[in-house]
């Protein structure tokens, strides 16, 4: 059987007051109705099964209550919680699905046995909305004035423009920060001290109250919506999510806060993206500004409306034509990298797993110490060669081999390492980035009044948890030619890795030494032209004789030995010529 009344006055609405105000301090709550339903099986006096609702209410706020007593064995399938129209709210109790509904008594949310304890009006969160709060699982901080933030480890690294972080301060003036707890105002995206996403930036604790609360996924329906919403948005994503972190700021009166907005990190297939979502906001006092700035501002946005007087309307605002709601892709390669991948025209070539290579031609021939090619194989494994396809998937790097004119920006066994990923690569015989690869050479090189007329890039996207990023791009001005090895992040490898280049019998190499000391993550940091994951090599000229080649000599005696003169010539900044230096014994120099 089940039993039902409603009460507007007595002891019953006493002590509901007293409950929600102990479950949910922030409200300040006054119960004026509830309404009590008991379901009762067996034996009146002592149900075999014993569970009730209440339903509580003060005809502006509303929660609801689930007691549980004694359940006996039941044949078929249970379930306990609660569900919405589109299942924007929703919650099952997992002990009442997964065989151990008997166990129901000794469960709560809020720390009473056999009590969950729910707010049931939230009609000031828009649908756009992820969950949140107590009712979702969130984990809650109620403040009332003071700077303050809470440090939060993330289960999943996140990447944010080129750099990924491990933890994130949620500040309770709207902020979320990533090196440091907070930053000072005002927000300029010039200033670029640190990497930061400001939800709604304000000095909210001056006059608000408020609760932050905030959860982590890697499982559920909050991916399943994550992954359909990067999917609408960024069509060309194709992002399985993996990882989701919901951030939700309310201030004001509970649970219809004045002032609503949540931030949403997304992150999946190597992908990165976040969303900021915004209801209501009451009137603010002091400077506020919406948006994100990076180290250096390499990128950074600011929401019009939120700086310009019309932050109440930021509910209305998007960039995605869904009100309220603002999405970004938050991954960059860093700097240093040439522009590559669909976005930038590349041709893609996706992950083989039989150590798959590609045959390219050029549009102009490239010198590489001496020989001349018309086409390279780029490899799956971090390879390129000139001369013929590499058999072998991981690196047999030995100076000494000389079988084969190659580059190996990042040579390993990538293939049976279980990553997705592709290598993509363009041609360019104008535009922009041959006035880059110009400006880089001369930067460089400096004494060679160098042109760049071709420029190849090939770029390595590998796909983990942790990304594995690099990059070479060959530039010529249809004479002198150079080779540029960019690195990003690089996650554990498995097997042997070796970075550099060999030439046929080996009359130049190079191995960059953090490539083969186990040091190969710390590639990112490593140069020869004090820029932080770049090396820059000269690969020769078109003529047979080397004559007025400029580099920098302390003295003759710098070029007596053969094996010095490959690590002479690849010393950027030279400042000496050769022709000058030598014109007494020029027997001694390269030809």
């Amino acid at each position: 059987m089940f039993l039902y009344q409603e009460y507007t006055n007595g002891s019953v609405l006493t002590r509901a007051t007293q409950d929600i105000n102990q479950y949910f301090p922030q409200n300040n709550f006054t119960a004026s109705w509830v309404f009590v339903v008991t379901w009762k099986y067996g034996p009146q006096q002592n149900p075999a099964i014993l569970f009730q609702v209440v339903l509580i209410s003060d005809g502006y706020f509303s929660f609801f209550l689930m007691n549980y007593g004694d359940c006996a064995v039941l044949y078929e399938q249970v379930e306990a919680g609660y569900d919405t129209i589109n299942s924007i709210y929703n919650f099952v109790i997992p002990d009442s699905t997964n065989g151990n509904y008997q166990n129901l008594k000794n469960t709560t949310n809020v720390n009473v046995s056999g009590r969950w304890a729910f707010i049931a009006s939230n009609e000031s969160a828009p649908a756009i909305f992820y969950p949140f709060g107590s009712a979702a699982g969130d984990t809650e901080h109620f403040e009332n004035g003071g700077e303050s933030y809470y440090s939060v480890g993330l289960s999943t690294p996140f990447k944010f423009f080129g750099r990924t972080y491990n933890q994130i301060y949620v500040n309770y003036n709207g902020l979320l920060t990533f090196n440091v707890p907070s930053v000072s105002g005002p927000y300029n995206p010039t200033r670029g001290a640190e990497d930061f996403i400001a939800a709604l930036w304000n000095d909210f604790d001056d006059y608000y109250s408020g609760v932050i609360s905030y959860q982590q996924y890697t499982s559920g329906s909050v991916l399943s919506r994550a992954s359909q919403d990067i999917n609408q948005y960024f069509s060309q994503a194709n992002i399985n999510v993996n990882w989701v972190f919901v951030v939700t700021w309310r201030y004001g009166s509970q649970p219809n806060p004045a002032i609503l907005f949540q931030v949403v990190l997304i992150s999946g297939s190597g992908q990165s993206y976040f969303l900021m979502n915004y209801g209501d906001c009451g009137m603010l006092y002091e400077q506020v500004e919406a948006g994100y700035d990076t180290i250096n501002s390499i990128s950074h946005f600011v929401i019009p409306e939120s700086s310009n007087g019309n932050y109440q309307s930021l509910k209305n605002t998007t960039n995605v034509n869904v009100p309220g709601r603002w999405t970004f892709s938050a991954w960059a390669a860093p700097a240093i990298f040439y522009q590559f991948g669909s976005a930038a025209g590349d041709t893609e070539y996706s992950y083989n797993p039989d150590e798959g290579y590609l045959l390219i031609p050029f549009s102009i021939p490239y010198t590489f110490f001496n020989h001349t090619y018309n086409s390279l194989y780029v490899h799956f494994n971090g390879l390129i060669t000139f001369n013929q396809p590499e058999p072998a998937s991981g690196p047999n790097y030995n100076p000494s081999r000389g079988a084969e004119d190659f580059i190996a920006p990042l040579w390993s066994d990538l293939d049976d390492m279980g990553l997705t990923g592709m290598f993509s690569y363009q041609q360019y015989t104008n535009g922009s980035v041959l006035t880059r690869a110009t400006q880089d050479i001369n930067q460089y090189f400096p004494q060679n009044d160098f042109v760049a007329s071709w420029v190849f890039v090939v770029t390595w996207n590998f796909f983990s948890f942790q990304a594995i990023l690099f990059q070479v791009v060959l530039i010529s001005d249809g004479y002198f030619s150079f080779f540029l090895m960019n690195y990003g992040d690089c996650a554990v490898l498995y097997e042997q890795v070796e970075a550099g280049y060999n030439t046929i019998n080996s009359i130049y190499n190079f191995v960059i030494p953090d490539s083969t000391n186990g040091n190969y993550q710390n590639l990112k940091n490593t140069t020869n032209v004090n820029v932080p994951g770049r090396w820059a090599f000269m690969a020769g000229s078109g003529r047979k004789n080397v004559v007025g080649l400029q580099v920098r000599l302390q003295s003759f005696s710098d070029l007596t030995k053969n094996e010095d003169i490959e690590t002479v010539l690849q010393q950027p900044g030279h400042k000496h010529s050769i022709n000058n230096i030598c014109t007494n014994n020029r027997s001694q120099l390269i030809t």
